[in-house]
């Protein structure tokens, strides 16, 4: 392993908390990263994610390196700038391909276009298709337009991949299951390897999944294509 002297910025969404918490358990680097877990809502609002990620790198300025635990994630991760402390992140489009690496997860958008992911975390932190389709049908403050443009978004999907990651709950399962069949989706369950995780926490960042920038580089859409 290679050898550090000052700690470690880690940034997560917090569809990782779970399972970052178990590997720098597993492999005693909890005392090595000062780890910061932002909330999901962010996905939501690209911007406020730029624009918070750009605050945090700012003030990394006593670390060894910041390791961002984000994919481009519709365009909210991209587009900061580094001002003093390097910055790892893996070469990955969203949150899924962490969980899966690129290649499965394009092998199972080939397999099925009408694909819809989800995890544990993801599940904790913002619920399945049907408990939102659910909600927003009884809540009354939602329009009836709102409700048509929440059902055409998954009107394409016809398959739910749940990824397991060993941090999973029983009741996690169950939610997802009836999600899928309340939907009318196939359901298919995928063990995760975690391996890009692993590799990121671990400091084995090879170039060709994992990018470091210095000092006045940015991350944009040139070097994530370049990457993919």
């Amino acid at each position: 392993m290679r050898q550090f002297h000052r700690p470690f910025k880690l940034v997560a969404c917090e569809v990782f908390k779970k399972d970052i918490l178990r590997i720098q358990h597993r492999f005693n680097l909890t005392s090595q990263y000062d780890t910061l877990f932002l909330a999901f809502g962010y996905h939501r609002n690209p911007k406020e994610l730029s624009k918070k990620l750009q605050e945090i790198i700012d003030k990394c300025t006593d670390y060894e390196y910041t390791i961002l635990s984000y994919g481009c994630c519709g365009g909210g991760a991209m587009g900061f700038e580094v001002k003093e402390t390097p910055v790892v992140i893996p070469r990955v489009h969203d949150c899924f391909d962490i969980f899966l690496g690129r290649q499965k997860r394009t092998a199972l958008f080939r397999e099925e276009p009408g694909t819809y992911f989800l995890s544990d975390g993801w599940v904790a932190s913002d619920g399945t298709p049907f408990e939102k389709l659910n909600n927003n049908k009884s809540n009354l403050t939602v329009g009836l337009e709102d409700n048509n443009l929440i059902t055409l978004a998954y009107s394409g999907y016809k398959r739910l991949v749940f990824i397991r990651t060993g941090s999973e709950l029983d009741i996690t399962n169950s939610r997802v299951r009836l999600s899928a069949s309340m939907m009318g989706w196939d359901m298919v369950e995928i063990n995760s390897d975690m391996s890009v995780l692993h590799r990121l926490l671990n400091f084995q960042w090879d170039s060709n999944d994992f990018l470091t920038l210095k000092t006045g580089e940015r991350f944009d859409i040139q070097r994530l294509i370049k990457s993919a």
